[in-house]
């Protein structure tokens, strides 16, 4: 099988979405002709807060070999930075001093690769390329984005091979996030991945930005889902279940449901129904936007902090329908929480429309409904309570599968090396 040096941050066990893709390729890459080899950092898989992501995690490189893949893992040692910030909380010195320091950070990380936390990774990659001159193909997944950095320094010592930037979001071309002093960081993300043979990215929209920018071709590369999660029946059906899953980010108009919802439940007062949101205090101010807009509606809501990923699931499970917020005026955010809605074979509904990925994959799934308006939720709603079960099109869910997904993307790594 030919060989691709994968570098990604996050990896399993690590419990963030953002290791699912390359877990999902570690998986899948095998059955394309590739061995994938992934470096990573180590982590305990007990990490639920960016507290406990900055500490200290392993003592010495820990190599894991499969049949099909291995996986190093490196040791982790929090700065003081780290320190700071995982004090910042209950003391206002640390506070600021952490912000301080994240500045200069912002400054130092591109000009001085020993500054970056997790730099190791790009050291140990330089030996393993030194020792294994059979390796031609790099990858790195950004976020962080400073691993495109590692990618730069890999080509210019090794010019033969070929480095390939993953973006799992968008860089300083986003729309959804502030980025601090774009202009600097956008001139390093030029600089650093023009040197790569190409890029892939989440969605159509993403490709198109992150090409024209940096000047290089592209692929969208779905994060597609693993398995279909078996369906179950509820353990209450006595109760209408609406479930929104993880943080929500201030582009997200989520008023349009919450009217539509609002307008529901004056209508029909006595149903039993429920809006959850599983992981939305993690953000304290998105989740109060929600609870002022849902005043005096509190019996018919629940928030809760981050939980295990089976809860969620166990949630979602027991949901009868799932929601999805599109960004206003923001296009390609595909968000790894539509694929999860899929392999759950769930009714969901995208609200509002984006008019783009969101509502190509809504369509494509047979499962979802895009919804403008608050009175479509309504109408939605309605029908919903009277017949809730709706046909799952198996067929139609398999293209979004991270096989697939990965299939395309082996297929593209494959002509390229």
């Amino acid at each position: 099988m030919k060989k691709v040096l994968i570098l990604s941050y996050f990896f399993p066990p690590c419990n963030l979405t953002a290791s699912y893709r390359i877990a999902g390729w570690e998986n899948h890459l095998p059955e394309n002709g590739i061995y994938p080899i992934i470096v990573t950092r180590n982590w305990e898989g007990t990490e639920l807060t960016q507290e406990d992501r900055m500490k200290s995690s392993g003592k010495e490189v820990k190599i894991i070999k499969k049949e099909t893949s291995e996986t190093h893992y490196l040791p982790y040692k929090s700065t003081f930075r780290d320190y700071c910030f995982i004090h910042s909380s209950k003391n206002i010195f640390f506070k600021y001093l952490s912000k301080i320091l994240t500045l200069i950070n912002l400054f130092l990380q591109p000009i001085n690769v020993r500054s970056i936390p997790y730099a190791n990774l790009y050291f140990h990659s330089r030996v393993y390329l030194k020792n294994n001159p059979d390796v031609k193909t790099v990858l790195i997944s950004g976020n962080p984005f400073e691993q495109f950095y590692f990618g730069f320094l890999l080509k210019k010592e090794f010019p033969a091979i070929n480095w390939i930037a993953d973006y799992r979001d968008d860089w300083t071309t986003s729309e959804v996030t502030k980025v601090p002093f774009r202009k600097f960081q956008q001139y390093f993300e030029k600089k650093w991945v023009s040197t790569a043979s190409f890029i892939t990215t989440i969605s159509p929209y993403y490709q198109k930005k992150i090409t024209e920018l940096v000047q290089v071709p592209g692929h969208t590369i779905y994060n597609g889902f693993s398995e279909l999660i078996e369906k179950k029946e509820k353990s209450n059906n006595d109760e209408f279940v609406i479930t929104y899953n993880g943080t929500l980010y201030e582009t997200q108009e989520i008023e349009i449901f919450l009217d539509g919802y609002k307008l529901f439940l004056d209508t029909k007062p006595n149903v039993n129904v429920k809006l959850k949101f599983p992981g939305i205090l993690i953000d304290k101010i998105q989740a109060k936007r929600v609870a002022n807009y849902l005043q005096d509606y509190e019996e018919f809501y629940e928030m809760t902090d981050r939980l295990p990923k089976e809860q969620v699931l166990e949630i979602q499970q027991n949901s009868d329908l799932l929601l999805m917020v599109a960004h206003k005026n923001i296009k390609g955010v595909t968000s790894s929480k539509i694929f999860e809605y899929l392999s759950l074979q769930k009714p969901f509904i995208v609200c509002p429309n984006d008019h783009d990925v969101l509502e190509e994959i809504t369509i494509k799934s047979g499962l979802g409904t895009a919804l403008n308006s608050s009175q479509e939720v309504f109408g939605h709603l309605k029908k919903m309570i009277t017949d809730i079960e709706k046909k799952t099109n198996l067929e139609k869910l398999s293209q979004f599968k991270v096989s697939k997904q990965v299939e395309v993307f082996g297929d593209i790594v494959n002509k390229s090396i």
